[in-house]
């Protein structure tokens, strides 16, 4: 299986590492999903199914470890599923506006995918002092953050993120 492409696998590989899913699921799937396996490579695969996922240092190991695994094998795909997650979250409300902006722009950094406009958003909302952007002066600024999370999220979806 190639971890370069996208895939269900690797979609739950970038959830349980980044604290998405329970490990009740991450571990159903590594043993139901012939996949993971092949996914995984049989060393990485038998490693990370001898945690005991019961203990929260061995919780905290397996994720710093899958972590390390996506990031040394397909960093920039990793981080398309970090930006798809953030999105989500952003155009579902889940997390303040702002805060998934700025987590755009840290990715920004190393990825080229995040539209620079993420980062002038950022420092638009800083020297205007927006905060929460819950007041009717702030409403076209969160127009245009939605906007722009919308059309992110629609070329990450295209491409099978």
């Amino acid at each position: 299986m190639d971890i370069s492409k996208p895939s269900q696998q690797y979609e739950i590989l970038c959830k349980w590492a980044l604290s998405l899913i329970e490990a009740s699921e991450f571990v159903d799937r590594l043993r139901t999903d012939p996949a993971m396996k092949e996914l995984l490579g049989v060393t990485t695969y038998n490693d990370v199914l001898s945690y005991d996922y019961g203990k929260q240092s061995e919780v905290v190991a397996v994720k710093r470890r899958i972590n390390e695994y996506l990031s040394n094998n397909s960093n920039e795909l990793f981080a398309k599923y970090k930006a798809k997650f953030v999105l989500d979250r952003m155009l579902t409300r889940n997390t303040d506006l702002l805060a998934g902006v700025r987590e755009l722009v840290y990715l920004s950094h190393k990825h080229k995918f995040i539209p620079i406009i993420f980062v002038g958003i950022d420092s638009e909302a800083e020297s205007y002092g927006f905060s929460k952007l819950n007041n009717e002066r702030e409403e076209k600024f969160r127009e245009l953050i939605l906007r722009e999370a919308k059309q992110l999220r629609t070329t990450l979806a295209e491409n099978g993120i």
